[in-house]
This record gives structure tokens, C-alpha cells and sequence, in this order.
């Protein structure tokens, strides 16, 4: 005997009820609770007790560290049941939403990950050479500047710090790196400003650069875990960003940029169109920083950390 009409169409509201995610990132956690903090139109922020961030995403935005995709009709149907305010429930296989009675299932998500301390640069590659030259050249021809004053205060703070900065890597000082990083956190424009965008760019760059350098690695070390302790001063939203980079985690578009250039890879134009994608600016700003932290030790000789 066959189920009821009315079984049937209970059983189907619980189906739509169950939204399965793609891919979830390493930093987020498995247990535990977090409010809806903020929704936009393909993202929404859960925050964690304290200010960390979990960030719910449709399939069009690329993987994040603390990012949970899902595909456009569980995105859609996910956020149509989100309020500001509401209680989730991180459990082992899903995200519970109690009001709404929606669960986020994460049992077949890809958990997602790129370890950019696994790639090793050999400048002595012309292939990596060529690779870098050809992002470089590619980030400024398509990069768009923002006009606004914020915008130009945070470019000539930035004119001030590189030379320094460049310097303080280069010898690896940790202290002289670390507050000309500092001077830059949230300034300029956007949900994530640009200083904190070219920060998150500089990390990376010189993530992608240590594998075989234990002194670079270190210096790296004490930058991330110095940044990590200031971070009150920014957005909360760019705050779990920098959260991720000082973990030396970092969202997908820029992560590859980093491997197919230490990789010498033919399609670094097509990985730079990608980081540039990102926001209005924010990916160009982490492009900007990606590319003078390679550089910055590219030409280096690795002297033992210090202050």
C-alpha cells in the first residue's frame, strides 16, 4: 500500500528543507553555535561566540577557508529562511537552523584546502620567471583604480610603507615588517578595505616562498602571529579574512595565482583574471600584495630571522 498524499507532501517539505553544500573550508568548525550576522544577496555571515566567521556562499563565489558553498537553488531556497539574529547549530554532518527548521548538509560537501607552504619557488626557472612577469604585466592592465578619497589616502599610506616593508623582508626583520603591515590594516575603501586586501596578498606571497627557507618560515611565523593579535582595528568581515591569512589559509582565486607562478604555469593571465574578479577591489589589492612579497625575495639570499 502506497504512502498517503499527505505523507508525500510532508516528506517533500523535509527534502527542501535539507540543503546539500558543495564544499566547505578547513576553518570551518564542526561543533558549537553562531547568530546570523549579516546577508547579502549570494553571501551571509554566521558569527561564531566571539567575532569569528563562518560564511554561507552561492556556488558562483569561489572557496574560502571559513566558506560553505552551495549550488544556486540551495543558496536560493537557504536564504529566503535567513533572518539576522537566527540560531545555528554547527553539528558534525550539518548546520541546523532551528527557527526555520533548514539544515545545511555538509555529509557530501568536498572538504576544501590549499597549502601554498607546499610550492617552492625556483627563481632560477624561467618558467617561473616568465610566469611572474606575465602576472604582473597582466594585474596592471587589467586592475581598475577607485577613485574616491579614501582610496587615494589608502595608495599614498601605501607609497610610504613599501619601501620599508620591502626592506624589513628582504632582511627579515620582524618588527620593522610587522608595523609597516600594521600602518595599513583597514584603510581604504570596502567591506574588506585595501590596506587589509593587500595584507592578506603580501601573506600569501610570502607563504608561497618558504618552503625550503626555515628562516623564512619563521620571520612568516612571528609576522602572522603578531598581525593575528591586532586585528580589532578592521571590519569585521576582513577580520576573518586576515584571520585566515595569518593561518596562512587563503581564498581560492589567490591561492592558485600563488602556485601557478611558483609553478611556472602557462595560464597564470587566466588565474589573474580570477583574483581580479574579486570584489570591486578587493582582488586587485591582494594581487598588489601577492605580487611585492615575491618579489621582495625573489632576488634574497635567506640570512638567519631576527628582529
Amino acid at each position: 500500500m502506497g504512502a498517503s498524499p499527505s505523507a508525500v507532501v510532508l516528506a517533500r517539505a523535509a527534502d527542501d528543507k535539507v540543503l546539500p553544500a558543495l564544499s566547505f573550508g578547513v576553518r570551518v568548525p564542526r561543533h558549537g553555535h553562531a547568530r546570523v550576522h549579516s546577508i547579502f544577496a549570494r553571501a551571509a555571515n554566521l558569527q561564531l561566540p566571539g567575532w569569528r566567521l563562518i560564511v554561507l556562499l552561492a556556488a558562483e563565489y569561489p572557496n574560502v577557508p571559513h566558506g560553505i558553498r552551495m549550488a544556486a537553488t540551495a543558496w536560493t531556497r537557504c536564504r529566503s529562511c535567513l533572518r539576522v539574529g537566527d540560531l545555528v547549530h554547527l553539528e558534525s554532518t550539518r548546520l541546523r537552523f532551528p527557527r526555520s527548521g533548514v539544515n545545511v548538509d555538509l555529509s557530501t560537501a568536498k572538504r576544501w584546502q590549499v597549502e601554498l607552504t607546499r610550492t617552492s619557488i625556483d627563481w632560477s626557472d624561467p618558467r617561473v620567471v616568465g610566469a611572474f612577469t606575465a602576472a604582473y604585466e597582466a594585474s596592471h592592465s587589467l586592475a581598475k583604480l577607485t577613485a574616491d578619497s579614501v582610496a587615494a589616502l589608502y595608495r599614498r599610506r601605501l607609497a610610504s610603507a613599501l619601501p620599508p616593508l620591502e626592506s624589513a623582508i628582504a632582511c627579515l626583520r620582524v618588527d620593522a615588517a610587522s608595523e609597516q603591515l600594521q600602518r595599513l590594516l583597514g584603510l581604504g575603501p570596502g567591506l574588506t578595505p585595501s590596506g587589509d586586501d593587500f595584507i592578506v596578498g603580501c601573506l600569501a606571497g610570502l607563504a608561497v616562498s618558504t618552503r625550503n627557507a626555515p628562516a623564512r618560515r619563521q620571520f612568516l611565523a612571528e609576522v602572522a602571529r603578531i598581525l593575528e593579535h591586532d586585528l580589532g582595528a578592521t571590519t569585521p568581515i576582513s577580520r576573518q579574512h586576515l584571520s585566515d591569512a595569518c593561518r596562512l589559509e587563503f581564498a581560492q582565486p589567490l591561492a592558485e595565482l600563488a602556485i601557478a607562478i611558483g609553478c611556472g604555469a602557462r595560464d597564470v593571465r587566466t588565474k589573474v583574471s580570477a583574483a581580479l574578479r574579486i570584489g570591486a577591489c578587493s582582488g586587485a589589492d591582494g594581487v598588489a600584495g601577492l605580487l611585492f612579497a615575491l618579489q621582495a625575495w625573489q632576488s634574497q639570499a635567506t640570512p638567519s630571522a631576527g628582529r
